[in-house]
C-alpha cells in the first residue's frame, strides 16, 4: 500500500471519523437509499473497499455483517417496505450468487422477516407477498433446496402451508372485493398457486375430492389473462373474471380445509396414495357435492378443445 493509502486507512479507521465502523450497505437499506445502494454494488464501485469498518469479525461484503443494533441488510431491506431495495440486496450482493446459493439466501429472507414479524414491524401487503413468495420459491421450487418429497410426511408444513394459503384466499375476498386487479393480487394468486402445485402433489389421496387440476388451470389462465394477450385467453375471459376467480378459491379453500383439517385426514397412512377411479368419474362426483365448481371443469374442458382444435 502506498504512504497516501496507509494515511487514507488510518484516517477512516480513526474513531472520529463520521462513518468509522459503519456498514454502508446497512445504512443505505436502513434508509431506503435504492440509488446509493446501487452504486454502493456496482461492480466496478472501489467505495465498500475503502470504506468498511476493519474492527468487524465478519466483512462489510457478507450478508451475516450486523450493525450497533444486531440487524443485517435483509432486516432492513424488508423493513422499508421496498421490493426494489430487497432485490437489488438478491441480485447484485457482491461476492454471492444466491442463485447457486439459495439455502443462505432462504436463511437471511426468513430469519430477518420472522424477526420483523414476532416484533409485529409493520409491512405492506406488497413486500409481505414478495417475501413469502420469495421463501416459498426458495424452499419449494430450487433444485438446490429441499425437494418435495422429502416434506411430503411433514404433516405439520402441510397444515401450515394449508392455512397460509387460506389465508391468502380470504386476503384476496377482503380487499379485493370491490378493488380492480393490480400486481398485488396476481402476486398474491401467483403464491396460492406455488402452494397448490406443492400441496396437491403431497394430498394425492384428496384427487377424489377436490378439484385441484380444475381449480389451478382456471387461476392460471385468469392471471396469464391479465399479464399477457393470447387468443386462449378470449374464451378465459368469456368464462372468468376477478369475482368468479374468488369465489372458485373460496369454495375449495373452504373444502380443502373441510377435508384436510377438519376430517382426521392425517390418520390415514396411504395420504400420498392417488385414487384408482378413473379422473372423469372423480370430477363427476365432485361436481354432484360442489355444483359452484362445476365452471372450473367446463372451463377446462373446453380450452383443451380449443388447444386440439389449433393443432
Amino acid at each position: 500500500m502506498t504512504d497516501a493509502g496507509i494515511v487514507e486507512k488510518e484516517f477512516l479507521s480513526d474513531e472520529g471519523y463520521p462513518l468509522f465502523d459503519t456498514n454502508l450497505i446497512i445504512l443505505a437499506c436502513k434508509y431506503k437509499s435504492q440509488e446509493v445502494l446501487e452504486n454502493l454494488l456496482r461492480r466496478e464501485s472501489k467505495i465498500l473497499g475503502v470504506l468498511s469498518p476493519e474492527n468487524s469479525e465478519i466483512s462489510v461484503l457478507h450478508p451475516d455483517h450486523m450493525d450497533s443494533e444486531q440487524h443485517n441488510a435483509f432486516y432492513y431491506a424488508i423493513r422499508s417496505d421496498s421490493i426494489d431495495v430487497l432485490s437489488t440486496l438478491i441480485h447484485e450482493w457482491p461476492g454471492m450468487n444466491f442463485t447457486s446459493n439459495p439455502r443462505k439466501l432462504e436463511q437471511l429472507l426468513s430469519a430477518a422477516y420472522d424477526e420483523l414479524k414476532l416484533k409485529r414491524v409493520p409491512l405492506s401487503d406488497e413486500i409481505e407477498t414478495f417475501v413469502e413468495s420469495k421463501l416459498i420459491d426458495l424452499k419449494f421450487w430450487s433444485e438446490n433446496s429441499l425437494s418435495v418429497k422429502d416434506t411430503e410426511s411433514d404433516t405439520n408444513n402441510i397444515i401450515a402451508r394449508i392455512k397460509l394459503m387460506i389465508e391468502k384466499i380470504e386476503f384476496l375476498k377482503k380487499e379485493y372485493s370491490r378493488a380492480d386487479v393490480d400486481d398485488v393480487f396476481l402476486l398474491t394468486g401467483k403464491f396460492i398457486l406455488q402452494n397448490m402445485h406443492v400441496l396437491k402433489r403431497q394430498l394425492r389421496s384428496t384427487y377424489n375430492k377436490l378439484p385441484w387440476e380444475e381449480v389451478e388451470f382456471c387461476l392460471v389462465s385468469f392471471i396469464s389473462s391479465q399479464i399477457k394477450y393470447h387468443e386462449i385467453n378470449l374464451l378465459t375471459a368469456l368464462s372468468l373474471n376477478k369475482e368468479s376467480i374468488i369465489n372458485y378459491l373460496e369454495i375449495f379453500g373452504k373444502k380443502l380445509n373441510e377435508v384436510v383439517l377438519e376430517e382426521g385426514y392425517f390418520n390415514n397412512t396411504d395420504f400420498n396414495i392417488l385414487p384408482k377411479t378413473p379422473r372423469d368419474e372423480i370430477v363427476a362426483q365432485i361436481i354432484e357435492s360442489n355444483p359452484n365448481l362445476g365452471i372450473c371443469t367446463m372451463i377446462t374442458k373446453k380450452c383443451e378443445i380449443f388447444t386440439h382444435w389449433r393443432q
